[in-house]
C-alpha cells in the first residue's frame, strides 16, 4: 500500500511539475467555421508572432478552418484570447518538433 501511494504521489507531482514548471511545448488545433472573420482572427495571432497553419475540413455543419499552433503551455491563454466562443480547442503535448516558426523566447 505504501508503494502505491508512493508511486502515485510521484507521478502526481510530476505531472503538475511538468504542467507548471517546465513550460512545455503543446499543439492548438482549433476548429472554427469558415468565414472572414476566421481570416482576421489567425491574422492577428499571427500579428502577435505566433506561426499558424490553416487546414481546410467539412464538419457537420459544413466547411471548417483548422487552425494548428505550436506553442509553449503559457502561452495558450494568450492565443485563445483571440478564439471566438464557437472555436473547438484540442491540446496536445507535443514530445519533439525540429524545423517551422516559433516565437522567439522573451517577446
Amino acid at each position: 500500500i505504501v508503494y502505491c501511494a508512493g508511486f502515485s504521489a510521484g507521478t502526481f507531482i510530476g505531472s503538475l511539475l511538468e504542467e507548471r514548471i517546465l513550460n512545455a511545448f503543446v499543439l492548438l488545433e482549433i476548429i472554427m467555421d469558415d468565414s472572414s472573420e476566421t481570416a482576421n482572427i489567425v491574422e492577428s495571432i499571427r500579428s502577435d508572432g505566433y506561426g499558424a497553419t490553416l487546414l481546410h475540413g467539412r464538419g457537420k455543419d459544413g466547411v471548417k478552418t483548422i487552425l494548428k499552433i505550436i506553442c509553449r503551455r503559457s502561452d495558450i491563454p494568450v492565443i485563445t484570447t483571440h478564439i471566438d466562443d464557437k472555436g473547438f480547442i484540442c491540446i496536445t503535448d507535443v514530445k519533439g518538433c525540429t524545423g517551422g516558426y516559433f516565437q522567439m523566447q522573451g517577446k
